[in-house]
């Protein structure tokens, strides 16, 4: 999972060590340097956090959110404000959704985050295993937030695109995908069928 994001004419990476890392997308041998960028464990505070992987990553309203999951350990979101080339910002993360252990209330998530999108001024979190996506405002700065429900009752959503300027949100899904309208109402559950 996690992926990778560009950033400034640079490549941000998840690794499985729970680490977002700035690597150089033109460099093509292991001498390159590579960069912390955000400790997800670390950004959590003290304590065992479990097992867990970096779901995705966006850049949204100029702070970079990160989505995480695991089976019985920590789910949800982070929002790293003032993140810069070649910098540590680590502690300038919080958490702004879910918490210690996974669940389906609204300010939890299930186990398998999958994806994570920006559209305008909301981040759409995947929710696997609760059928859902969720929408977190990028103006807030910390847990509790006026987590929403963007949209619900999809089997299994794995990936989120915000195309053509925010008309519309594409979500994959185990099998097949579903078009949304920005306000979450399904434009189209039959998307990748029309050729």
């Amino acid at each position: 999972y996690g992926g990778l994001v560009p950033w400034d004419g640079s490549l941000l990476a998840a690794l499985a060590s729970g680490r977002v890392v700035q690597v150089n997308a033109w460099c093509k041998d292991s001498s390159c340097p590579v960069s912390t960028v955000v400790d997800v464990a670390s950004a959590l505070g003290p304590g065992d956090h479990g097992s867990f992987y970096i779901a995705g990553m966006t850049w949204c309203n100029s702070s970079l959110f990160i989505a995480f999951g695991g089976q019985s350990a920590v789910t949800g979101v982070l929002r790293c404000a003032n993140c810069k080339l070649g910098a540590d910002c680590t502690n300038s993360c919080s958490l702004v959704n879910g918490g210690a252990e996974p669940g389906n209330g609204t300010h939890q998530l299930s186990a398998f985050v999958a994806d994570i999108a920006c559209l305008d001024d909301t981040v759409l979190v995947a929710d696997n295993s609760n059928f859902r996506v969720q929408a977190i405002p990028t103006s807030c700065m910390s847990a509790p937030c006026n987590v929403q429900t963007f949209t619900t009752g999809l089997k299994y959503p794995l990936g989120l695109a915000v195309v053509d300027n925010g008309k519309w949100v594409l979500v994959t899904l185990d099998e097949g995908i579903v078009s949304l309208r920005p306000q979450g109402m399904v434009q189209s559950d039959s998307w990748s069928n029309l050729g």
